[in-house]
């Protein structure tokens, strides 16, 4: 057990039969899990893996090493980071990653399609990869200790997973989905288990010293609120003008269905000059329900050309005002 065991009055996180691995997603919840993991006196985990899709935030990155310092201070192991090493099938598919992936392919995220999320080929996988090795010749990766011990007999690795108090219909959509897949893992959610909701994550990572990480998830995401893809034109205008190709290229490319639905009118002709984007059946923007191409028009970030002209200034300002109707807990990007 940890030595160095801060007490707490919270419910008992029960402790794995074997050796545990923390999922770690950069974010709020996983943070504060693996902090809580350490308060209750658990024995360190056997890695942290982080699933890097190679478009995570440029904040996120940087919260990494910060966070692996921590992690070092309190004698734990540091964040393993887990890529996925695409190798094209031909010469001419000249992309290495997620990013490359979608522009190459002119397509958008499978998410943007209502299908499943994006994490298990470019996050899960990889992370899989760490714990029990691959025989790939260009994504060669020995299996960890633990699960070489696993194979020797040991009992199953457990996974831990960052859902909070409030998740219990994603806790139940995981392990049905687990159950499915016969994953080889046992899995386990220390934030519910103490009963910790986003709030109470917060805390606990402000009294660890630490300061609480920016939401999680790329930068191209389809999930993206409205008030968030200002901000990253105003923070991050290079990876905003890369979202808005990505979707340019699906709209319009080999792959794109927008003259099967529309008939009288292009993509492009819609973004210019029409002030509301209609409502399909089908996805035909990188929002879902919306383009971020048509938004950076109605919103000043581009002109009618599509030429960004936004001012950063107003732009945060204007995120503000959007989140102000509802946006993530403690998030501070539009404070700086």
């Amino acid at each position: 057990m940890n030595t160095n065991l801060i007490t707490t009055d919270r419910p008992r996180i029960a402790i794995p039969a074997g050796a545990y691995v923390w999922s770690y997603g950069g974010g709020v919840d996983s943070t504060a899990g693996i902090i809580e993991c350490f308060n209750q006196g658990l024995d360190a985990p056997a890695m942290i893996t982080f699933g890097d899709t190679g478009a995570e935030k440029p904040e996120t990155y940087a919260y990494l090493d910060i966070f692996d310092k921590w992690l070092v201070s309190v004698g734990w192991p540091k964040i393993t980071r887990c890529k996925k090493l695409v190798l094209p099938k031909t010469a001419k598919e000249k992309y290495t990653d997620f990013i490359g992936n979608l522009l190459f392919g002119e397509t958008l995220p499978f998410y943007s399609w209502g299908k499943i999320s994006c994490s298990p080929k470019w996050k899960q996988i990889p992370q899989d990869y760490a714990i029990k090795g691959c025989g790939s010749w260009h994504n060669k990766i020995e299996p960890s200790k633990a699960w070489v011990d696993f194979q020797n007999g040991a009992p199953a690795i457990t996974k831990m997973i960052g859902y909070d108090s409030t998740e219990i219909s994603r806790i139940e959509k995981s392990d049905k989905a687990n159950a499915k897949n016969k994953s080889p893992f046992a899995f386990q959610y220390p934030l519910y288990e103490a009963g910790l909701d986003r709030q109470a994550c917060i805390k606990i990572i402000k009294a660890a010293g630490l300061p609480v990480p920016l939401k999680s998830a790329c930068w191209v995401c389809p999930s993206s609120q409205p008030w968030e893809v200002i901000w990253l034109a105003a923070v991050h205008p290079d990876l905003f003008e890369t979202a808005c190709a990505v979707e340019r290229k699906a709209l319009t490319g080999k792959h794109s269905r927008w003259a099967e639905v529309v008939d009288f009118l292009g993509w492009e002709d819609l973004i210019k000059e029409y002030d509301h984007f209609p409502k399909f059946k089908a996805c035909f923007g990188l929002g879902i329900s919306y383009s971020w191409n048509h938004l950076a028009r109605l919103e000043g970030i581009h002109d009618a050309d599509g030429n960004f002209i936004g001012d950063p200034a107003k732009l945060l300002a204007r995120a503000n005002e959007l989140k102000a109707d509802g946006g993530n807990a403690a998030d501070r990007r539009t404070c700086a």
